[in-house]
């Protein structure tokens, strides 16, 4: 029985081997991006002697990249095989990894290319992963549980990406981070090649350009508000942080998944969202007073409960705004959402508040402000009017 409702329990059956493949291969590649959160910009500044203000254009780079192949993945996905597709963006992806590590030999611009070329290879592999193979591999009657669960195991990467990216320069070195994310990226193609997919006779006429699978013009307004949370976030992780910080973060996501399942079963549509708002500003705040070991402690956990809570009910939100042949656009309009909103604020971070903490917690908690406010008065309702399921 698919999840409808917020009134629904929330149960989620892992029904097969090619879903728990295809999962996994989506923690891996997402771990290897987020790995680079922490790491890149001060190996950058102090192995390879870029110039500290380098590194907000290389995250805007990236930004670039995700978006860029969007109006042409409808194309590539209903004229070629979707999973071979998914398999050359993994292997134009892979290499990126291994240039970055010598990227002190190669000019300034070429660091620029590399940033936008991972972002296209990423994101279109994550397109194509959440909005068709995925579906592909599971029941009609189950593809809303399958988008759900699945983008927990990307959610869940936001936090162990950086915290092992520390370990492994904290213990080893900063080789061995490189090394880990090609071996990711072979892993995840190779669970990929592993699953069978049900043949689908290609299509031949069909726009090179196209909005399909791409962006979901009836969700812009839900966007607009992911965008806003999803700055804050990147805002929040473009300080300096330890793996304490990105383990409390991992926590935080458990609660807010223990929260779904048992807390939020039979409550309204919005108490998601505003509850999620609500533990952010509060984990901003905390930041604010820097009070004590014990404060230090709640304010990550609450940062991934907020983020938990908000991912979850915003992917479900696009998901009922979407006419049933546009599932995969919304999957696609949410990730858009989660992935832009990171890397500007990453690039706000870096580009002009790295330097005043203060104002780098006060711009990200106007931003969380606004989000509560922009929802409250004006998205939510816009929703229940729009809502197609």
């Amino acid at each position: 029985m698919p999840m409808d409702t917020q009134k629904t329990a929330i149960h989620i059956r892992f029904w097969q081997r090619p879903f728990w493949l295809l999962s996994i291969s989506k923690f891996l590649l997402c771990m290897t991006v987020y790995m680079l959160i922490p790491i890149l910009p001060y190996w950058m500044m102090s192995q390879v002697q870029f110039d500290g203000a380098t590194m907000p254009f290389v995250f805007l780079c990236y930004l670039v990249g995700v978006v860029l192949p969007g109006p042409f993945s409808s194309f590539l996905v209903q004229r070629f095989r979707r999973n071979n597709v998914a398999l050359l963006a993994i292997l134009c992806m892979t290499p990126v990894f291994y240039a970055l590590f010598f990227i002190s030999q190669f000019p300034l611009w070429s660091l620029y290319v590399l940033a936008c070329c991972f972002g296209a290879s990423f994101g279109f592999v994550q397109e194509v992963l959440s909005s068709t193979l995925i579906v592909d591999v599971c029941d009609s009657s189950h593809r809303t549980e399958a988008n759900y669960a699945s983008s927990w195991f990307g959610r869940i990467a936001l936090a162990i990406g950086p915290m092992m990216g520390i370990l492994l320069c904290k213990y080893l070195s900063i080789q061995y981070v490189f090394i880990i994310m090609v071996v990711s990226c072979l892993l995840a193609l190779l669970l990929i090649s592993m699953v069978k997919f049900p043949f689908k006779t290609p299509e031949d006429e069909i726009h090179l350009v196209s909005l399909d699978r791409f962006f979901l013009t009836d969700g812009k307004w839900l966007f607009l508000n992911q965008l806003f949370i999803m700055t804050a976030v990147g805002i929040l992780l473009s300080l300096s942080h330890s793996v304490s910080f990105y383990a409390l973060m991992l926590l935080g996501f458990l609660f807010a998944l223990l929260s779904q399942r048992f807390v939020f079963v039979n409550a309204d549509l919005k108490s998601e969202i505003v509850t999620g708002l609500f533990a952010m500003c509060a984990a901003v705040g905390i930041l604010f007073t820097q009070q004590g070991r014990a404060m230090s402690h709640l304010s990550p956990t609450l940062v991934g409960y907020g983020i938990g809570l908000i991912g979850s009910r915003f992917q479900m939100f696009l998901l009922k705004l979407s006419r049933h042949c546009q599932r995969g656009t919304s999957q696609c309009t949410y990730f858009l959402g989660w992935e832009s909103g990171i890397s500007l604020g990453l690039f706000l971070g870096w580009y002009t508040l790295k330097s005043n903490e203060f104002a780098a917690l006060s711009v990200s908690l106007g931003l969380l402000l606004l989000a509560l406010v922009f929802y409250h008065f004006f998205t939510h309702r816009w929703y229940v009017r729009h809502k197609n399921r």
